[in-house]
């Protein structure tokens, strides 16, 4: 089965997406005893993961409002595709522009998803398709699939099982820097996510302070407080509080060195972000607050041990039609502690 001469085109922009795909890229390489080729955007937030991963023979960067936003410049990419002679590809973004891409390469076997109907028809394996598996199919519209479970269905149709070895993420000399970072630290070491790409699905940082006020004094937990170079502002509260623990914050954290120390922690208390799938993809127990319930399963947390709290929140409104999230804001500080002694035993 090895030695196929396979594309992926990975045009998703979120470093969630990238983890929850890992494990499909571990099987292709497990089971095809070959590296392959990836299309990735140039936008994309997961761009610094791609040096650690050994999986890739060749990485394409593909700049459609830069250096790939003329006619030209995008049929000189796609006649660079065509000349590898794929036999198999995938596109996991199911947009029109990524199909057509994937048709135009001559990959002999073209799986992947469709926003629009018309768009499976340039695919030998569209995914999900109605007619080949009504029940998964129905399950995707409704929202009741896992992100992960939707990679894993384009490894079904090449009749592949995902079964994994060993995580493939390698950080090398920043573990070292990360080990020296919280060197000081005590054990149980936590961390903390207070943010999120909406500020409305955040749970409150008010009751975040009261959680960090709690672990302190009942665990004598060490915290590891993660966020973007553009939240440090709203840490000075905690900073005057916690003098002692680590702000994975700002431009001399960047999210390599986050990762590594994300490894070193014990637990993971976080809002619906792409940290929850960096630590659910190295099976570290994860508390989840936000997404999943009201949104679909796509993002809850995947790792072993984890507790997506929001499923727990009496809600029927999806959250496009709420807006304000206020199931979130109804999570208890108690249900986390909860959560907390039920991971940590």
């Amino acid at each position: 089965m090895g030695n196929k001469k396979i594309l992926v085109i990975a045009a998703y922009a979120g470093i969630g997406d990238f983890f929850l795909s890992l494990p499909m890229f571990e099987t292709l390489h497990q089971q095809y005893n070959t590296k392959f080729d990836i299309l990735v955007r140039s936008d994309a937030r997961f761009l610094p993961f791609i040096r650690t991963v050994d999986l890739f023979s060749h990485v394409y960067i593909y700049d459609r409002k830069g250096k790939h936003s003329s006619f030209s410049a995008q049929f000189r990419l796609l006649r660079r595709l065509r000349r590898q002679n794929y036999e198999i590809g995938f596109t996991l973004h199911p947009g029109k522009r990524y199909v057509l891409m994937l048709y135009l390469s001559g990959a002999e076997i073209r799986v992947g998803g469709y926003e629009y109907s018309f768009l499976k028809y340039f695919l030998t394996h569209p995914v999900p398709d109605l007619k080949a598996d009504p029940i998964f199919f129905r399950k995707f519209q409704a929202g009741e699939v896992h992100g992960l479970d939707c990679f894993f269905y384009f490894l079904d149709c090449l009749g592949l099982k995902y079964e994994r070895k060993k995580p493939v993420v390698s950080l090398g000399e920043i573990e070292k820097s990360a080990a020296i970072l919280i060197s000081g630290l005590n054990k149980p070491l936590i961390g903390i996510n207070t943010g999120s790409s909406g500020e409305a699905k955040n749970w409150p940082l008010e009751n975040f302070l009261a959680l960090a006020e709690n672990l302190k004094k009942e665990k004598k937990a060490s915290l590891i407080f993660f966020g973007g170079p553009g939240e440090a502002d709203k840490f000075s509260v905690f900073k005057s509080r916690f003098p002692a623990d680590l702000y994975a914050i700002g431009n001399d954290f960047p999210i390599l060195l986050n990762t590594a120390l994300l490894k070193k922690c014990d637990l993971l208390i976080s809002n619906d972000t792409g940290l929850v799938h960096i630590a659910s993809f190295f099976d570290l127990p994860v508390i989840s607050i936000g997404g999943g319930a009201r949104t679909g399963k796509a993002f809850l947390a995947w790792s072993k041990k984890s507790r997506n709290l929001l499923e727990s929140v009496d809600c029927n409104l999806l959250c496009r039609e709420c807006g304000n999230c206020a199931c979130v804001k109804n999570i208890r500080v108690e249900s986390v502690l909860k959560a907390v002694d039920e991971l940590l035993s």
